[in-house]
């Protein structure tokens, strides 16, 4: 068996032979003495947004003289050899270190893919890493790079964890020499392609609350201050279309403004503004069907009567049914549609009962939507628990997501909350199946995305 330190010494070699000497040097650019003050020093990052991160070379890395390229989302920020550190400020999120002797990024199966050499056929070189950058919250980062063999041809560069902390710093690097980074804060981040999709459908957004749920989501995100970003700047817009519409005070420009911005970050003080200005319940009637959430503001009376109408599948609504029964249908026939469509109603309490019959609707016709809706309960329950079921709803609703792209959003959909977007097309899916399959997969989906415009 060579001895560690000599297997590492013909590594190299190697490495050379095999990848030439473009950009192989023992020669690092040390900074003076008042740059590694300052550099120490500053130990909070010029741009609040990013963190400082210290990356360095022990003496008991490899123990070699070559320098050592540093790539940070495959851009060199820097070169450096042992008892050298750099500085950088990176954006907090996740980014793709590596390692190289030269100018091109090494594979970990280079060594033994190239080499003619027999103890180098089972080398395996761990060069690189996926490093989670948090918030500069936590304090300056320190990097350490370390040579270390765990088995008999496995050699790692990172083994080490980072560590945090002034006094970290301070400590560890006071005996090393600096060494000015050629790129100080790369503004490239690494994003895995299940960032970028996920990201892709919050880019064009005009809903606060959904950028909300990015961030709270997705706290490790490399776009994370893009979404932040772009928040503060959907809620100036929305404040200073807010303005004009005030000016003008009127039922159709605060209806508008809600149209434009379905989830305004004001939209309760909006509803409650129009609430105030109606006085015919033809008014009453016709923003309950452009703004669903503006029943709630409504006087208690007529908030009753609006949802109490509302409830149950839109073919056989209490209003539809209500109107069916004022047409002629008869309440046998009725009942039995009702009792056919195994949907969801409402266990009424006794005063929306009388009030119910008050309006006309006939009381086997209300006792039906009861019964209606004790079987739809017992029969959801009995599908959330059907383990086989609930796989093949939870993969349906998955599947629809990857038709949900940002770029595919037109016409009505434009200013749709992300998560609408994502309910329509479960929804969509949902209806390609049928019978209890169907309902429980809509009364999935509609549990999965908080979603405040009524979507069919």
């Amino acid at each position: 068996m060579i001895k560690p330190f000599l297997l590492l010494t013909l590594i190299v070699t190697v490495l050379v032979s095999c990848a030439g000497m473009e950009g192989m040097t023992t020669n690092v650019n040390i900074g003076t003495d008042a740059q590694k003050k300052a550099a120490l020093k500053n130990k909070k990052s010029h741009d609040s947004n990013k963190t400082t991160v210290y990356i360095f070379i022990s003496s008991e890395a490899f123990g070699t003289k070559h320098a050592l390229n540093i790539f940070v989302d495959r851009i060199i920020v820097a070169k450096i050899k042992e008892d050298n550190f750099t500085r950088l400020e990176l954006n907090p999120g996740k980014h793709e270190f590596h390692l190289s002797f030269n100018k091109k990024i090494m594979t970990s199966d280079h060594v033994h893919k190239n080499s003619k050499h027999p103890h180098l056929k089972d080398i395996h070189l761990s060069m690189s890493k996926i490093i989670n950058v948090p918030r500069s919250s936590r304090g300056p980062m320190i990097i350490p790079i370390v040579y270390e063999q765990d088995s008999q041809y496995y050699f790692h560069w990172f083994r080490h964890n980072p560590r945090y902390g002034s006094n970290v710093v301070d400590k560890t690097l006071e005996k090393f020499d600096y060494i000015p980074p050629l790129v100080a804060s790369p503004n490239d981040f690494y994003a895995s392609r299940k960032d970028k999709d996920e990201w892709e459908l919050y880019a064009n957004t005009t809903s606060i609350p959904s950028l909300d749920n990015f961030v709270n989501n997705n706290r490790n995100s490399p776009f994370l201050n893009e979404a932040k970003t772009r928040r503060k700047k959907l809620l100036l817009i929305e404040k200073e279309v807010f303005k004009k519409v005030s000016s003008t005070n009127s039922l159709s420009s605060y209806s508008s403004y809600l149209e434009q911005f379905p989830q305004a970050h004001n939209r309760n003080d909006v509803y409650k503004l129009m609430t105030m200005k109606m006085k015919k319940k033809s008014q009453f009637k016709l923003y309950a069907n452009k703004h669903d959430e503006i029943v709630d503001f409504y006087p208690d009376n007529i908030k009753m009567d609006f949802k109490l109408m509302a409830i149950g599948p839109s073919e056989m609504s209490v209003q539809k049914v209500l109107n069916y029964h004022k047409e002629g249908l008869g309440v046998g026939t009725l009942s039995a549609k009702i009792m056919a469509t195994n949907a969801a109603y409402k266990d009424f309490s006794i005063k929306e009962i009388i009030y119910l019959k008050k309006r006309g609707l006939h009381e086997k016709l209300i006792e039906a939507m009861i019964n209606t809706n004790t079987e739809h309960k017992k029969q959801m329950k009995l599908a959330s628990q059907n383990k086989d079921m609930m796989l093949q709803i939870k993969e349906l609703i998955k599947q629809s997501q990857v038709q949900v792209k940002s770029g595919s959003v037109s016409g009505e959909d434009k200013n749709m909350p992300v998560e609408c977007l994502k309910l329509k097309a479960a929804l969509s899916a949902c209806k390609k199946t049928s019978g209890f399959l169907a309902m429980a997969c809509k009364t999935t989906a509609r549990s999965s995305f908080s979603c405040n415009i009524n979507i069919d």
